[in-house]
């Protein structure tokens, strides 16, 4: 039923199919809690009719019954993500803008520590090392 509800969300995005499809997931559902695809099938439903706390809730299930599910905790970090950067609605509270990391005005020294600017002699540089690997 899962896989059949999947099929037909990708064809069809009409929201009236959408209820439709969340009646026959709850049928599979009822007939076994664990149904990881059922679950998660209707969590994207949720989500794409707009109901936010169901497919979060959903999303949930799906990982208590697969820990494993990345495209169920996927979505949890990125629900708690989007939460967490909505402002507060506090009425005396003042957002400030953050100041942007200070960068660098001056480049980094051309030659690095522990290297003399001078070559050795007979420092043929990094390819002069294999040669000796292929001498027999």
């Amino acid at each position: 039923m899962a896989l059949y509800a999947t099929i037909v969300a990708m064809k069809r995005p009409i929201e009236a199919k959408v209820d439709d499809l969340i009646k026959l997931l709850n049928v599979a559902i009822d007939k076994n809690d664990r149904a990881v695809r059922a679950y998660y099938c209707r969590a994207m439903l949720f989500k794409r009719s707009g109901r936010l706390e169901a497919s979060i809730s959903d999303f949930r299930s799906v990982v208590e019954n697969d820990p494993k599910h990345t495209d169920a905790l996927r979505e949890l970090r990125l629900h708690e993500m989007r939460r967490s950067k909505t402002p507060s609605k506090h009425p005396g509270r003042k957002l400030t803008p953050s100041k942007p990391p200070n960068k660098p005005t001056s480049r980094p020294p051309s030659n690095p520590p522990g290297r003399s600017a001078a070559k050795k002699e007979g420092d043929g540089g990094v390819l002069s090392g294999l040669g000796k690997l292929f001498k027999r």
